[in-house]
């Protein structure tokens, strides 16, 4: 793209135009910016496209414009939630603010990257995922339901202690219960040992 060489001769050519330069020169350097943000939105060469286009963002000074360029990223920023791009949808969800739903969609976005981990295996960024999720969906027990798989897999790696430390606070969470009373390896090193509490006992 030449954005910047057009805004430069624009620049210099309608500063000697008369008394109607300087809204002259204003309503050409909004409508290139609108038209340059169009092309680094669309553009291949994504990162660098998507500054450019945010620095745009930035220097809009026709106020009609903005609910086209508002659409344009929401649109954009749902397109790459959809190709799974979400640390690059947050960015610009993010960067709307209260434009339109952008608040829902963040927490969509935590959401859907906590499943992810979660289905990866990875318990412990799921449950960050999970918690920054909010009361999306069912986030809330989602955290719950990760934080016992993640003690279970500590579990079976042998990390008996963190297992119990990630366990006993879900107590409540009947597989989780189920996990601290029948396993011999709670009843071993820590049960007998003095090294914390049986809930069955607490019961």
């Amino acid at each position: 793209m030449h954005c910047y060489i057009k805004e430069t001769y624009l620049w210099n050519t309608q500063w000697n135009c008369g008394t109607s330069a300087k809204n002259t020169r204003n309503l050409h350097w909004t409508t290139s910016a609108f038209l340059c943000l169009w092309a680094a939105l669309w553009a291949s060469s994504a990162r660098t496209a998507r500054a450019k286009a945010l620095t745009y963002f930035e220097y809009v000074t026709d106020k009609d414009l903005l609910p086209k360029i508002d659409a344009a990223y929401y649109a954009q920023a749902l397109k790459l939630v959809e190709d799974g791009e979400y640390d690059k949808a947050t960015e610009i969800f993010a960067k709307l603010g209260e434009y339109e739903d952008c608040p829902t969609q963040l927490l969509r976005i935590h959401a859907l990257k906590a499943e992810q981990y979660y289905n990866n295996a990875d318990y412990e960024n799921a449950i960050a995922e999970f918690k920054a999720a909010g009361d999306y969906g069912d986030a809330a027990s989602r955290v719950t339901e990760a934080t016992y798989r993640l003690g279970a897999q500590q579990l079976a790696n042998g990390e008996v202690r963190k297992a119990y430390d990630t366990l006993y606070p879900i107590r409540s969470y009947d597989p989780a219960y189920m996990l601290l009373v029948s396993n011999s390896q709670f009843y071993i090193q820590i049960y007998d040992v003095g090294a914390g509490p049986n809930p069955f006992h607490a019961n």
